[in-house]
């Protein structure tokens, strides 16, 4: 699992990276001795239309795995090079069976030249005088050729058929400044794509402002971007391709991650070799006020592992099972918390009779945390969750304290999204002494909900400040919780998020009290497509140091992160300030 992982990851960086993914006879980094011959763009014109993939022009070997050149099984294509020099060929390979080598016999597609016998002939059997030819012949993809992506190298070289580039003395690929470039094929039998779109700070629509609801196969998106009041454009992500599946064939990704942040006039351009199969758009904005560079990703997991593998432990631990309604049932049986198409599975479904030892109840639930490994203080969360709504079904994406801190509920608890039953509900909810124990839950309101077609996918997402918590659905701002300004309020509890809290995803049942009795031989289940945390870098002075344990008597120069100074007999709840230029940690 962990090579297949690997691979994966080197694959899709490659795309951006120029790696190197089959075997080449030169250095991947390897520039070309002079500046009169580069490989500028390789192409393909198919029945999907004519697709070009443009290249680095100072390097001979170019890898562009997250584009792709589009056609159908059965028809001709022709494959085209756009190349700066003279008295050279092209040849074209394909990987048919995705076994990482390619073969100068049946996965020689095309060729413009080839001196057999004296002779000069292209791949389809026409001769010439000489072998300064370039322009590659159309070539055939099988009519029995299984939908997917396929690897295929464009390779400009002189009289060599070998895939990784002439060696011979006298005929070298390098001396003659030749070129080799790798990208995808996408065999494809249908036109359609589905498209999904998610957002938050703004808006986006196709450039003449209708609706982004579908996309077609091979042809590019001119998107306009609308950032809400005090926001702008950061960048447009997709995940594009074979969405579900395998990840890989063979060595082959099936789908890639590209990001693009060029952007003209509230104008984003996707291009046709992007628009390669289903696509899920993320389009991100940032504070207008402060630069791109603030902010960071500090944790994600796209969930892109094996198929039916366990989520990656050095992110995410299986949960504890105790007495809690949501807690009660949690198993460590690898049916109830997995990875499948690239999704995150939670289930709690009836105990099988090859149950645990440890599973003695009639059901088993699947909840995993990040408790131990990651934490964070201040920042935005976000998920992308779909749920299938069932009486006594009670899922939840959701925050608790980093150990050591208070017992809940006086440590505080931040609910980013919770469903119950068959409700079209999403809920946002935090909990504290100040709510639970003393019952203040409308002094501010603490708990929000709103309608959501719990069947679709949504992102949810909370942003959390050290004054405010706010939550998110698909962009749209829909409920907020803010600290109270009294210092009575905030020594009884009012406002405990200010120490690090980790993540918890989980699909428990109810039990009566709120979501309803779970429905027994039912099979609960609820998906998480990617998490993701960001969080502002630290900001000037840029010295800052582990964060260590520091008195409160020594607090009369210290400042919180919003540069306030800080009384020494202030909040008795730990708090993170920024004293003497360095990040401390106060108890």
């Amino acid at each position: 699992m962990m090579k297949r992982q690997m691979l994966l990851l080197a694959l899709l960086a490659a795309a951006n990276a120029n790696a190197q993914v089959w075997p080449i006879s030169f250095s991947q980094s390897q520039g070309y001795s002079q500046s009169d011959r580069h490989l500028d763009q390789v192409g393909l014109a198919s029945g999907w239309g004519d697709f070009g993939v443009a290249l680095n022009q100072s390097k001979m070997y170019n890898s562009k795995l997250d584009q792709s050149l589009i056609a159908k099984a059965g028809e001709t294509v022709k494959p085209s090079v756009a190349y700066s020099g003279a008295w050279m060929q092209s040849y074209i390979y394909v990987d048919w069976n995705r076994d990482g080598q390619l073969s100068s016999d049946n996965e020689l597609v095309s060729y413009s030249a080839y001196q057999t016998d004296g002779t000069w002939k292209n791949s389809v059997g026409e001769t010439f005088q000489n072998g300064n030819q370039l322009n590659p012949p159309t070539f055939t993809i099988p009519q029995d050729t299984e939908e997917g992506f396929y690897g295929i190298r464009y390779k400009i070289d002189w009289n060599s058929k070998a895939p990784e580039g002439s060696t011979e003395s006298d005929n070298d690929i390098v001396t003659n400044r030749g070129a080799i470039a790798d990208t995808r094929l996408l065999v494809r039998n249908s036109g359609e794509a589905s498209l999904t779109v998610s957002c938050k700070h703004g808006t986006v629509t196709l450039h003449d402002g209708t609706p982004l609801t579908s996309a077609t196969l091979g042809e590019g998106l001119t998107l306009k971007v609308n950032p809400d009041d005090g926001y702008r454009f950061k960048s447009v992500t997709l995940r594009h391709g074979f969405l579900t599946g395998d990840s890989l064939k063979g060595n082959i990704p099936q789908r890639a991650r590209t990001t693009i942040t060029e952007e003209n006039n509230g104008l984003v351009t996707i291009p046709a070799t992007l628009v390669d199969g289903d696509i899920e758009l993320t389009v991100s904005f940032q504070a207008g006020e402060r630069p791109a560079e603030a902010y960071e990703l500090v944790f994600s997991d796209e969930f892109n592992q094996t198929d039916s593998s366990e989520p990656d432990p050095a992110k995410w631990a299986v949960s504890q099972r105790y007495k809690s309604t949501w807690n009660r049932f949690i198993s460590k049986d690898p049916r109830v918390a997995f990875v499948e198409n690239g999704k995150l599975v939670c289930r709690c479904m009836p105990t099988p009779s090859d149950r645990l030892a440890d599973d003695t109840l009639e059901m088993i639930s699947g909840a995993v945390e990040t408790r131990g490994l990651f934490s964070f203080t201040y920042g935005c969360a976000e998920a992308r969750i779909k749920t299938n709504p069932h009486k006594g079904n009670f899922p939840a994406f959701w925050m608790m304290p980093q150990p050591p801190c208070e017992s809940w509920p006086k440590a505080g608890e931040i609910d980013i999204w919770e469903q119950i039953d068959t409700e079209n509900k999403a809920y946002h909810t935090v909990h504290s002494n100040w709510t639970y124990n003393l019952g203040y839950k409308q002094n501010p309101q603490s708990s929000f909900s709103e309608t959501v077609d719990m069947a679709q996918w949504h992102v949810y997402a909370v942003e959390w400040t050290d004054e405010e918590i706010k939550w998110f659905v698909d962009g749209k701002s829909v409920a907020n919780y803010k600290k109270s300004a009294t210092q009575s309020d905030i020594e009884q509890g009012q406002w405990p998020f200010d120490a690090p809290f980790y993540l918890i995803c989980n699909q428990s049942v109810g039990n009566g009290s709120w979501a309803s009795n779970y429905e027994k031989g039912h099979t609960y289940e609820t998906l998480f497509d990617w998490v993701r945390v960001y969080q502002l870098k630290p900001s000037e002075p840029s010295a800052i140091a582990t964060p260590t344990q520091q008195k409160r008597a020594d607090l009369h120069s210290a400042y919180d992160l919003s540069g306030r100074p800080i009384s020494s007999t202030g909040s008795p709840y730990r708090k993170i300030v920024i004293q003497g230029g360095k990040k401390t940690l106060i108890p």
